[in-house]
């Protein structure tokens, strides 16, 4: 193999993604000692996935609600009923319908706006939406717990932590890089940094759930439908149906509030 087609392969998403499931599944020790590395990754990622977002949409407040409406609605109303409505059909596992009640609980995951970015889609748009769902997030998730399950933790204040490191610290740091004008020089090697640093996190999540994927994968058979029939078939019904055309328009398809 040439070194052009190592540094081919070592630059192609796809490729990156792949190799970071294999490596979580054949080395899965390491995993535990960076588990403490996927906040700061994936902080890394969305500063540099939000470079790419003018300030002029601070300017007009109003121009935000539209797009923070649609964030909590396409996360909680859509995505979360279909997370709910499949699970209670497909598991019988207490611990397993836990977990996806609190799946259709929190927020969508931050991975929303470097993906509209990977997807050529409105990283505006899924910033606002994203930031709508996890304010929202704030009176949904213990409403859920009420009506859903007898006991569900809710921690408000981890939340907000979450919703700081994530989301607020990189999108200042985000606009610091604009402000200095060192856009420029990351831009050439902002997708590489992005994308290992997505291999750094799916490598950690699939090093900690290893022996569960090795020693029972027939027990993952339901997770793996209705992960795919809530992410691409629910996606793929919203980008046909002129009703939910804001999404289509923005390019901002509702499988990306497909909490990872």
């Amino acid at each position: 193999m040439t070194t052009a087609m190592i540094k081919q392969l070592l630059t192609n998403r796809n490729f990156i993604f792949f190799l970071s499931i294999i490596f979580g599944l054949l080395f899965s020790r390491p995993a535990e000692w960076l588990k403490p590395m996927i906040i700061p990754a994936l902080a890394l990622v969305m500063t540099l996935s939000t470079v790419g977002i003018s300030n002029d949409i601070f300017r007009s407040p109003r121009d935000l609600v539209l797009p923070t409406l649609i964030g909590t609605v396409m996360s909680y109303l859509i995505l979360g009923s279909a997370i709910i409505g499949m699970s209670a059909l497909l598991i019988r596992d207490e611990t397993l319908w836990v977990g996806y009640v609190l799946i259709a609980a929190v927020p969508p995951a931050v991975a929303v706006i470097p993906f509209a970015h990977f997807l050529k889609g409105n990283i505006s748009y899924s910033l606002m939406g994203t930031v709508g769902a996890y304010l929202s997030a704030m009176i949904i998730m213990p409403l859920m717990a009420l009506g859903l399950l007898k006991s569900m933790p809710f921690d408000l204040w981890k939340l907000i932590k979450i919703m700081l490191e994530l989301i607020i610290l990189p999108l200042a740091a985000s606009r610091i890089i604009l402000w200095k004008g060192w856009q420029k020089r990351i831009e050439p090697v902002r997708g590489v940094i992005v994308d290992w640093s997505f291999f750094l996190v799916l490598y950690i999540i699939t090093g900690l759930n290893s022996d569960i994927l090795i020693s029972q994968p027939l027990s993952i058979i339901p997770v793996i439908i209705i992960a795919f029939a809530s992410t691409f078939l629910l996606g793929s019904l919203i980008e046909r149906r002129e009703s939910f055309s804001v999404s289509v328009k923005t390019k901002s398809p509702a499988w990306f509030y497909w909490a990872l």
